[in-house]
This record gives structure tokens, sequence and C-alpha cells, in this order.
């Protein structure tokens, strides 16, 4: 990317902080050598930029046109510019559109568009949904890989999630060898860890609520089937 020719200007260097955040970007004019500084704000939803006034002019005052279209892809090429930023879409089998609607809608996600057969839910409106699909597959035995969810929430609100779930008439099931009561059950992963409470939807469609704890963790405690309470206790929290 440095020394790349972007629409008339030798590019120097950029950061990117992220999506919808500051991206800096200085470059050389082609006409006079001078230096651009310029800083702008990324878009959300695509690979647009759009720039503020130049931070500082090149002696010709050529401002140069800093638009990351998909015309110079190589802006691109940089392996600290992460592209994909969530997973936007996900599926999931099932025997009655409408009463996963319903059930999907008791969990608080907010119907999007339903036809006889398949119906979106937003999970986060404009950053994620779920498809529900009237599909023989719901027959399918239940496999992590195929017929599993996991909804991110707040550590303050899996701590009441039990209450939550009861409150709609969801019980949640044993899983990882602690019962559904006692959960949420801590997840150690490497030196990640997480805690989670497992249900199913109508379908017995495997879903989980989860919540990061400690990530590249090593000053931690923790055992086998230990319960959130329990991970409370044991490091002082």
């Amino acid at each position: 990317m440095p020394g790349a020719l972007i629409c008339g200007v030798e590019i120097l260097d950029y950061r990117v902080y992220s999506a919808g955040s500051d991206i800096v970007l200085r470059a050389r004019c082609a006409d006079c050598s001078g230096e651009v500084a310029r800083v702008g704000i990324t878009n959300k939803y695509s690979t647009q930029v759009d720039w503020s006034l130049p931070d500082s002019a090149a002696p010709c005052n050529n401002e140069g046109n800093f638009s990351f279209s998909s015309n110079h892809s190589s802006i691109f090429e940089r392996d600290d510019l992460l592209l994909i930023r969530g997973l936007y879409e996900a599926h999931l089998p099932v025997s009655n559109v409408d009463n996963s609607i319903k059930f999907y809608q008791g969990l608080g996600l907010e119907l999007a568009y339903k036809r006889p057969q398949v119906a979106f839910l937003w999970i986060e409106k404009g950053r994620s949904w779920l498809g529900l699909w009237t599909s023989e597959h719901v027959n399918t035995p239940y496999h992590p890989s195929i017929r599993h969810l996991a909804f991110y929430v707040e550590l303050e609100d899996i701590k009441r999630v039990q209450e939550w779930l009861n409150a709609r008439g969801i019980q949640p099931r044993d899983d990882f060898g602690v019962s559904g009561q006692d959960q949420p059950l801590i997840l150690a992963n490497d030196t990640h860890y997480h805690a989670a409470i497992y249900f199913n939807d109508p379908d017995g469609n495997s879903l989980e609520f989860i919540t990061p704890l400690k990530l590249d963790a090593v000053d931690v405690h923790y055992h086998s089937k230990m319960t959130l309470g329990e991970w409370f206790d044991a490091n002082g929290l």
C-alpha cells in the first residue's frame, strides 16, 4: 500500500482504527511532491470513506481524491485492515414458522419479514438476523455444527438469566455435566473463559446465551463443571 498511486497521489502511510471510526492517511502530491495529511471516518457498511478537510495541504493546494471506492481495491492489501466486522446471518430449520416466530420474539428478536416457509428476525437490527426455514432437516439429529446458535449477552444479564428464562417458560437443559438449574456454567477454551447457559427452541435446536469473562487469561482459578457462582467465589469477584 505505501508507495502506491491512488487518484494521483503517492500513499506514504495510513492508519485505520475500525469501521465507523477515524482513518488517517498521509500522502505525497504527484504534482509538487508535497505531503498531504487527511483525516476521515470510515463507513460502517461499505468501503467508502467520508473525508474531512485536510489537516495539511500540499504546496500546490491539491487535496487529491482519497475515496476508498471499489476502483481502488489495492487499498485493502494490508493485513491490518480487516474487512469482516461480524456475523450477519445464521439459519435454523423449524417445523412451524409461526410457532417459531412467537418463540424467538419472546427472546427479544424482532420480525423483519415473513413468507409462507421462511421468516427472518433481527437479532440486532442492521447488524445481524436469524433465518427460520420450514424444512425436513428439522428432523436431523442435533449436532453443534449444524443446529446450534449462541447469543451474546452482557455479564449483568447472564447473572439473572435463570429468572429471565423461567419467566418465559423456558427450561435450561443439562450440558457439560452441569444441570440446567445450576447454570450458567464456565467454559474454558484454552485461556479463554466464558459463562454460558443452554436451552432448546420448540424444535430442539440448541440455543445458548454466552458472555466472555476473561480472554487470554492465565491467572484464573477454574475446575471442571464450574458454575458462574463458583467462578466469582474462586476468583474473588
